[in-house]
């Protein structure tokens, strides 16, 4: 038999393997759709806006066994949101994706994950354990600082974590939670380009972001009504002295006892504005506390209060942040409704920078 002859009996019995495999697989498709209207007021009424915003995203996924014995999970999402759209080329005319709605759109929940067990290898992007939400924020949405009042960003952190950047990870179940380590090799990164990475134009940008890693924990120490999470990510120094080492830590944990929850937050950023386009600072601190009652199965209230501060704003009249939130909850069912009123003092440490912003948040899912 002629290598050529191998190499095309081989790969037609890969194929026909592959078909046997898929016909006991399972495939989901799902999805979801939020719309939300939010209205800023700053004391500088100049500053002050209203509008509405979206999050589209249709989620696929296919799982079943391996020849080894193995389970496993492979999927992807396209996600849409508002900023998400389609932008003119100068000159041209025509419409062109921007770099952030590939982004957003093709590297979304995207990954393979091999399951032994209670052990399980992911690789991909946006699909790892992380701790991007804040657990003092109970009932409400959204992160806890009320970015946009007087243009400013809200100093709380928002918790950098590389979940977003293609990488691979391990986790493992235990009686008392979930561990989990994940490694990403350009630690700046959500966007995969072709599928052996050989496009010289794009190897120039990669040099530009080290490694990271995360390390994270999420579960309830065996206690009842405790839901508890931590998440540790260090971040290399950009090779081209561009960013500074980056560090983050969170701690967040919510208790429930009958009607009521208790949650607090605690999360810490390190050059984090690196990442984030915060405008000062190089430290930033963030501690927040909520609770939540549920006033039946369909209807709950929440409070929430929040500080943050960095330690090298560079602002004369540097204040520390403070924000409370007032938020009720409403489950219809297949839709659900939220609202939300926040209170902002000193906006990304500008004494100048107070407001309210009142926002609703309806989401479906399908």
């Amino acid at each position: 038999m002629t290598n050529k002859l191998k190499l095309t009996t081989a790969l037609a019995s890969s194929l026909l393997a592959l078909g046997a495999s898929s016909a006991v697989a399972q495939t989901t498709v799902s999805g979801n759709l939020a719309l939300s209207y939010l209205t800023t007021k700053s004391e500088n009424k100049a500053n002050s806006f209203r509008g509405f915003g979206k999050e589209s995203q249709l989620n696929i996924s296919n799982k079943g066994k391996l020849n080894n014995g193995m389970d496993y999970v492979a999927g992807f999402s396209i996600e849409m949101d508002g900023g998400d759209g389609m932008t003119a080329t100068s000159g041209s005319g025509a419409e062109s994706p921007t770099v952030n709605t590939l982004q957003g759109q093709q590297s979304e929940n995207v990954y393979i994950d091999f399951i032994s067990g209670n052990t399980t290898v992911s690789i991909g992007a946006d699909h790892f354990q992380n701790m991007d939400n804040n657990m003092s924020h109970i009932v409400g949405f959204g992160y806890i600082g009320a970015d946009g009042i007087n243009t400013k960003r809200s100093l709380y952190p928002t918790n950098i974590e590389n979940y977003q950047a293609y990488g691979i990870g391990i986790s493992q179940k235990t009686d008392i939670g979930t561990f989990g380590a994940l490694y990403t090799p350009t630690a700046l990164n959500g966007q995969a380009y072709n599928d052996i990475f050989n496009a010289a134009g794009k190897i120039a940008v990669e040099r530009g972001a080290e490694s990271a890693y995360d390390l994270t924990y999420k579960g309830d120490l065996g206690i009842k009504g405790l839901n508890l999470g931590a998440s540790y990510m260090s971040a290399a120094r950009n090779s081209l002295g561009v960013v500074a080492d980056m560090k983050s830590t969170r701690i967040g944990a919510q208790y429930n006892f009958g009607q009521f929850t208790l949650g607090y937050d605690r999360s810490r950023e390190e050059n984090g504005q690196a990442m984030t386009a915060k405008a000062s600072g190089t430290k930033f601190n963030g501690d927040s506390y909520g609770i939540a009652y549920a006033v039946n199965k369909d209807v709950s209230v929440g409070y929430t209060y929040a500080e943050a501060k960095a330690d090298a704003v560079t602002a004369p009249n540097a204040k520390k942040e403070v924000t409370n939130i007032i938020a009720v909850g409403y489950n219809l069912g297949p839709v659900s409704v939220q609202g939300q009123y926040k209170n902002a003092q000193n906006v990304s440490g500008d004494a100048g920078s107070d407001g309210q912003q009142l926002g609703v948040y309806l989401n479906t899912r399908f």
